[in-house]
């Protein structure tokens, strides 16, 4: 499981004072529902299986944070914006390495490349001379 910013609200909620999850509704803005499901993924994650036993282990561990920035799961939105940065910084892309280093397999960076395409397009930018490494020594010329 991949934590997510949802996961760190939770916990940061729950290092300073003890929140109901009908609290916690209030102060994220999602439902009961979807509360319960991201505290039983952090129970998982944790290794715990109550919630005083997450409040424990978050209390007790003043690190808790730089612990799980290497888990963190990031986002369609910020991948994109990532994969946007690339374009414009490089004349080669390499899709493996950015699948790499955003932990999610190359046809999801595919699926995102559409979406950045459009994006760069609408701006009038020129993404024609970035080239794509799909394996080290194979390299796709996006038109």
């Amino acid at each position: 499981m991949g934590i997510k910013k949802i996961h760190i609200k939770i916990l940061e909620c729950y290092e300073y004072d003890d929140y109901t999850v009908k609290e916690l509704k209030g102060i994220l803005g999602i439902s009961e529902k979807k509360i319960r499901l991201y505290i039983n993924e952090l129970y998982e994650y944790c290794g715990v299986d109550n919630l005083s036993g997450l409040k424990s282990v978050i209390r007790k561990n003043s690190g808790w944070r730089r612990e799980i920035k290497n888990d963190l799961e990031i986002e369609k939105d910020d991948r994109e914006k990532i994969i946007q940065i690339e374009f414009l910084m490089n004349d080669i892309v390499n899709l493996n390495e950015i699948s790499y280093r955003l932990k999610v397999n190359r046809r999801t960076i595919t699926e995102d490349l559409k979406k950045v395409r459009n994006t760069l397009k609408e701006f009038k930018l020129d993404y024609g001379a970035t080239r794509f490494m799909m394996k080290s020594h194979d390299m796709l010329k996006v038109a």
